[in-house]
C-alpha cells in the first residue's frame, strides 16, 4: 500500500510507505504570530510543532512532490533532502476562458477585451458574472481600480501595496481605486487600521481604498475582469495561484519578482521589487499608461495558464505512485 498525504501535516505514527506534497515552507520564513499574549504563545508552540512535523515527514517519505522548483530547492536547503527524492509537479489552473474563446471561434483571446475588462465569458466552476456594474456597486468598487485577492498575512506585503497606491494617487492618479478582497480576519483588520492612518496623512480619499471582505467564487470573476490591473505584491509563495486565476479571467498582472513567481508567471507578468513601494508604483504606472503593454500581458496570460493542467498534474502524480510501488 502507498499513501499520499497532500499536506505536510501527516500522522507522526504512520509508518507505511507514503508520498507527501509540500506546498511551501512559508511558516519557516514568516511565522504568523498575532499580538495578543495568548495568540503569541499559541503560534510560538504551533511553529515549533510545525518544524518538528515537517522535518520528520520529509525524512520518512518515499517521495516528495514540490509544487515548484523554488519549493524543491527550499526543501533541499532546509532539510538536506536528496535532490532525486523530490519531484516537481505544477498545480493546475482554470482553462475555461480559453475554451470559451475557442468555442466562439476566436483564436486570439484579446478579441474579447472590452474597455477596462473583458466581455462576459462562461467561467465553468469559477462563476459566471452577469451584471458587472451592479456587482461592482455591491462592493462599492468604482473603475478604474487595482485589484488584490487573497489573505493579508505578513508575507503578502499589502502594507507596501498601500504605500505604492499612495504614491500613485499623489503622482496624479486621482481617480484610481484599490480593491482588497479577502475575509475580514485579524490581519485584514490590522491592515485596515494601518490604511486609515495612511489616508489621513496623504491625498488618498477614503472611498479610493475598498476592503470588500469575503467575495464568493461566483462573483470574483467580474472583479477580475473589470480590474485595470491585478497586483500581487507577495514576498514569498510556493506556487502563486491567484495571479494565474487573474490571467485566466483576462486581467493584466503586475507582480513581485520574489521566490517562485518569475518561474510560475514567466513573461506574462510585469515585475517589481517587492521591497520597494516606489518600484511597485512605477511598474503599475507603466501598465496603466501603456495600452500595448497591457494588451501584451493579457494575451501572454492566456498563453501562460495553458502550461498548468490538472490532467497533466494527475498523470505525473500517478507515475510517482507507480515508481514507488516498484521500489
Amino acid at each position: 500500500d502507498l499513501m499520499h498525504f497532500t499536506h505536510f501535516n501527516a500522522p507522526m505514527l504512520y509508518f507505511k510507505p507514503y508520498v507527501v506534497t509540500i506546498h511551501d515552507l512559508i511558516l519557516q520564513r514568516f511565522p504568523t504570530v498575532k499580538e495578543a499574549l495568548f495568540g503569541r504563545l499559541k503560534y510560538f508552540l504551533k511553529n515549533i510543532g510545525y518544524k518538528i512535523v515537517i522535518r520528520l515527514v520529509v525524512s520518512r517519505a518515499k517521495k516528495i512532490i514540490a509544487i515548484s522548483r523554488f519549493v524543491k530547492n527550499d526543501i533541499i536547503k532546509s532539510f538536506g533532502v536528496a535532490e532525486n527524492k523530490i519531484n516537481v509537479i505544477y498545480e493546475g489552473t482554470p482553462s475555461s476562458v480559453i475554451a470559451s474563446s475557442a468555442r466562439a471561434g476566436r483564436s486570439n483571446p484579446a478579441e474579447n477585451l472590452q474597455n477596462d475588462g473583458i466581455a462576459a465569458l462562461s467561467l465553468d466552476g469559477l462563476g459566471t458574472p452577469r451584471n458587472d456594474e451592479n456587482l461592482l456597486a455591491k462592493y462599492k468598487i468604482q473603475k478604474p481600480y487595482l485589484l488584490y485577492v487573497g489573505n493579508a498575512y505578513p508575507q503578502k506585503n499589502l502594507a507596501r501595496l498601500i504605500e505604492a497606491f499612495k504614491i500613485l494617487v499623489e503622482g496624479g492618479y486621482n481617480d484610481l481605486r484599490l480593491a482588497l478582497v479577502g475575509e475580514k480576519e485579524y490581519f485584514y483588520r490590522k491592515l485596515r487600521e494601518q490604511s486609515e492612518s495612511i489616508i489621513l496623512q496623504s491625498m488618498v480619499k477614503k472611498d479610493q481604498m475598498v476592503f470588500t471582505g469575503f467575495v464568493p467564487d461566483e462573483e470574483l470573476g467580474a472583479l477580475y475582469q473589470n480590474a485595470s490591473i491585478y497586483v500581487f505584491p507577495s514576498l514569498c509563495e510556493g506556487f502563486g495561484l491567484p495571479p494565474l486565476e487573474a490571467m485566466a479571467r483576462g486581467a493584466p498582472v503586475v507582480s513581485s519578482n520574489a521566490t517562485c513567481l518569475p518561474e510560475i508567471l514567466g513573461q506574462a507578468a510585469h515585475y517589481f521589487d517587492a521591497a520597494s513601494p516606489a518600484d511597485m508604483a512605477a511598474k503599475i504606472s507603466e501598465v496603466l499608461t501603456d495600452e500595448s503593454l497591457r494588451q501584451k500581458l493579457i494575451v501572454a496570460g492566456f498563453e501562460q495558464i495553458k502550461k498548468y493542467s490538472w490532467q497533466r498534474m494527475a498523470e505525473e502524480t500517478q507515475k510517482i505512485y507507480v515508481n514507488c510501488a516498484r521500489c
